[in-house]
């Protein structure tokens, strides 16, 4: 494209090139599924245009999935099938768009001889339900392998490469492609979880010291859990397309002990946290009759609480919760507002397992919110930030140990890597 921008062609050209010269003996990218590479480029390209139209003010946001051409789909995962499979175009993929819902569902797409078509619907994540009654599944894609194409806005594609014997994540936004990292998994994200997780163990022990099998469950379980929580909550808060910021203060640390930097107007009190319920859900006492209905009600409960904290971001201010994920207020102000304080900040890399600087990173390039978080992040030691924008894409903040404040993003959340609850 004129002027060095990057366009779908460059995107699925990007997808096909991985590293045979470090790993020869890789299965090579896109070649085992359901639709060529021609069909790929029109699917791609298709969704490219699609995205530029707006319709009733807003821009549409589906996911297409290509299966492996060897894999036969559960018939159980497959909501809608078409009688006639429709041919993929920008005007078919436009129409269809405004009907596939949101996540964990996607647009089946195959080849045919006449090029890409859509073949129907699918659901292509568990949610956190379907651990029950036998908790024997995690959170997480149900399928195999196979391409996800996101529309995230205009212009603004993901793709997720599960095909190959590597995976890729690329983004396509403004232009440029970059890779793409998933909000749960980064490292960041994962000293955050490990608050959690330490927690709710500490929590379990006594009510898992009855079953050695339960604790060997809930142990499996735990990380993806605690990762779908938290994904479900910035999901959610995506969805609403207004933007928010939400406050994990540390342990042992609650509103009061930070009452002079961050002041919340709307405090919550008397709810149980979601660790309590992670409790209950992963380790369950007693054996009787209702045991199932329990711990179906304590989903419902992770879910309900998962979906408020979410919800309470489109009000103006922070939303602030504890190191157990418990709701602590709303509408929170973060009163550090020098604007010529600038706090030194540094890039994280969103792959490493802990908070790894990797160059500097300049505050003065974003918004209000962003200012704000680092500053709070800056006053107040073990606190992490994670602002929403409205464009779906998520910055997360904390204070290094050097005292500059660590930014990881953009991050995403991932079809297909993301776990939900």
């Amino acid at each position: 494209m004129a002027g060095g921008l990057k366009g779908p062609g460059d995107l699925l050209a990007e997808l096909e090139a991985y590293d045979v010269v470090r790993y020869p003996n890789i299965r090579p990218p896109l070649s085992n599924l359901a639709l060529g590479r021609r069909g790929l480029y029109e699917l791609i390209t298709a969704a490219y245009k699609v995205s530029m139209r707006r319709d009733e003010g807003r821009y549409p946001r589906f996911v297409a999935f290509v299966p492996p051409a060897a894999e036969r789909l559960d018939e159980s995962n497959v909501c809608v099938r078409f009688q006639r499979p429709v041919p993929v175009d920008p005007d078919a993929l436009h129409r269809l768009g405004a009907g596939i819902p949101g996540r964990p569902y996607a647009l089946l797409i195959r080849g045919s001889d006449a090029g890409p078509v859509a073949e129907g619907i699918v659901r292509t994540e568990r949610t956190g339900l379907e651990l029950l009654p036998t908790l024997r599944y995690a959170a997480g894609t149900v399928m195999s392998g196979g391409l996800y194409l996101s529309v995230d806005g205009p212009g603004d594609l993901t793709a997720i490469d599960f095909s190959g014997s590597l995976h890729k994540i690329l983004n396509l936004r403004a232009g440029e492609i970059r890779a793409a990292f998933d909000a749960t998994a980064a490292g960041i994200s994962r000293v955050v979880f490990g608050n959690l997780e330490r927690s709710v163990r500490e929590q379990a022990d006594p009510v898992a010291g009855v079953s050695t099998n339960r604790l060997v469950r809930g142990t499996d379980l735990l990380p993806r859990l605690v990762r779908g929580a938290w994904g479900y909550i910035l999901q959610r808060a995506i969805e609403l397309a207004h933007g928010g910021t939400f406050v994990v203060l540390p342990p042992a640390v609650g509103l009061n002990e930070v009452e002079n930097v961050l002041r919340v107007p709307v405090r919550t009190g008397g709810l149980r946290d979601i660790a309590d319920f992670l409790v209950q859900l992963l380790f369950p006492a007693g054996s009787d009759e209702d045991h199932v209905k329990r711990l179906q009600d304590v989903a419902h409960a992770i879910e309900d609480q998962s979906r408020s904290i979410a919800q309470l971001s489109s009000v103006d201010g922070c939303v602030v919760v504890s190191h157990r994920l418990g709701l602590l207020g709303f509408a929170g102000e973060i009163r550090v507002t020098d604007e010529r304080d600038v706090p030194d900040c540094a890039e994280l890399d969103p792959m490493a397992q802990g908070l790894r600087p990797t160059g500097p990173f300049d505050l003065r390039q974003h918004g209000t919110r962003h200012r704000s978080a680092a500053r709070l992040c800056q006053q107040v030691p073990g606190v992490f930030a994670y602002v929403v924008s409205q464009d779906g894409n998520i910055r997360a903040f904390t204070r290094l140990v050097d005292g500059r404040v660590g930014v990881c993003g953009p991050l995403r959340l991932l079809v297909g890597s993301s776990a939900f609850v």
